[in-house]
Formats: structure tokens, C-alpha cells, sequence
């Protein structure tokens, strides 16, 4: 585990305390990967390659969280649990992560991976975790014609599709079960994806924590500013 403390960020909305951002992701290396946060990477990284994926999220999200940071005192804390995205992904890992994260009073958890089969670990841990508070942004998944994966297609989450520069969704982003679309280049899903556009919400949720929401306001702005209705 690696850590990137930077004092002067900022606290939510009420003036005091930590915004604490959790995301599962792949593993990454933490030096400079995000500015003015506490950031710890909780991976055994050793003899395993970095994810382009995870470090495209965590760049995504940066400008947001440097808003964050540059609004008032505080700080601010990224928890990024870094766990296999190859062709089989760690459930086992993942339901780990969600229960640490459950532990730390998460505000706001990114989950730009999707599974095929969804766990009921997983499931419960996420259902508690939104109950107590905590906003989930979950990929749709790229899933052309299909409906979102697991996790977005709990309720408790905000399931996030690609939209294309004109609003309508990318050839790739599932038909029912999405919450919201977010403008994302052209290209292939590997290139991008719903990943991308849950990093882009990410940012955009974490902008708006900047200029005096909270994490549920903030939300809520997100559902409204950039709409796509669920369908079930």
C-alpha cells in the first residue's frame, strides 16, 4: 500500500470532516496518480501490471477531486482497492473491498467494473452501504442491446451509460436499466466504455461537492442534469 498526503483539501458540504471516495478497481501504482488527496491503494501489487483501466479512472476523476480540494479546508481520502479485470474477475476480492469500504464510512463509492453473475455478499454489502449514506456509481457495462450488469442493476445504485456528443447513447451502452448518460469520445468500449462515463460522472458529482452539495445533492444534480430513464 501506497499513500499521497497533501494537506489544504477540502470537506463536504457542512465545513468539517473528510470526504471519503472509494473505487474497485484494477491495480495501480499511487505515486502522482491523484493530486491533493490522501490516497491509498490497498493491493498486493507485487509481480502484477498496472491497468490502464484503473489509472484512465483515476484520471478521469482527478479534476474533481482537486476541486474538491481547492474549495475550503479539510481532506479528502481515496481508498482504491486494486483487484484482477482479466477474464475472470475476483468476486471473492470484490465482495472484500465493498466490506472494507463499508467500514470506512464511504461517501461516495466508483465501481467501474461490472460482473456477468452477481453475489449476494456483494449485493447486501452495497444495499447497507447505500442505506447508510453512501451515493455507489456503478458502470453500466458494455452490454449492446442488453440491460445493465451486476452491480448497476441493484437499485441502490446510479447505473451510468456512454452517451455520444448529441445525448444519445453509444452503440455499446446497455438499453434498460440505466440511470444516466455521460458524454464519451468515440471509439471502441475497451477504449472507454461505461467505465469511462462512471469516471466522468464521478468527476462531475465530485464538482458539484465543490460548489456546496453533498454527496446525495450532488446526486441528485446528476440524475437530473444528465437523464436516462430506467427501465426495468
Amino acid at each position: 500500500m501506497g499513500s499521497l498526503v497533501v494537506a489544504g483539501c477540502a470537506s463536504t458540504a457542512d465545513g468539517d470532516g473528510e470526504l471519503t471516495v472509494g473505487v474497485i478497481d484494477g491495480f495501480v501504482q499511487p505515486a502522482g496518480s491523484v493530486n491533493c488527496v490522501e490516497f491509498h491503494q490497498h493491493a498486493a501489487t507485487l509481480g502484477r501490471e498496472e491497468s490502464p483501466h484503473a489509472r484512465r479512472t483515476l484520471e478521469t476523476m482527478r479534476p474533481g477531486l482537486e476541486a474538491v480540494c481547492s474549495a475550503r479546508d479539510g481532506a479528502v481520502t481515496v481508498h482504491h482497492h486494486g483487484i484482477a479485470i482479466s477474464d475472470t474477475l475476483e468476486a471473492e476480492a470484490f465482495d472484500a473491498a465493498l466490506r472494507v469500504l463499508e467500514s470506512r464510512g464511504t461517501d461516495l463509492l466508483i465501481l467501474p467494473l461490472t460482473f456477468d453473475v452477481p453475489t449476494d455478499s456483494a449485493a447486501d454489502t452495497i444495499a447497507r452501504m447505500h442505506r447508510s449514506g453512501t451515493v455507489v456509481l456503478a458502470a453500466a457495462g458494455n452490454r449492446p442491446g442488453l440491460s445493465s450488469g451486476f452491480p448497476a442493476s441493484m437499485p441502490e445504485t446510479i447505473s451510468v451509460g456512454a452517451a455520444d456528443q448529441h445525448g444519445d447513447p453509444r452503440w455499446y451502452s446497455p438499453v434498460t436499466g440505466v440511470d444516466v448518460l455521460v458524454d464519451v469520445p468515440d471509439g471502441e468500449p475497451g477504449e472507454g466504455g461505461t467505465s469511462s462515463a462512471t469516471a466522468q460522472a464521478a468527476r462531475i458529482l465530485l464538482e458539484r461537492v465543490s460548489r456546496g452539495s453533498d454527496t446525495t445533492g450532488a446526486a441528485h444534480q446528476l440524475q437530473t442534469s444528465h437523464p436516462y430513464e430506467r427501465t426495468p
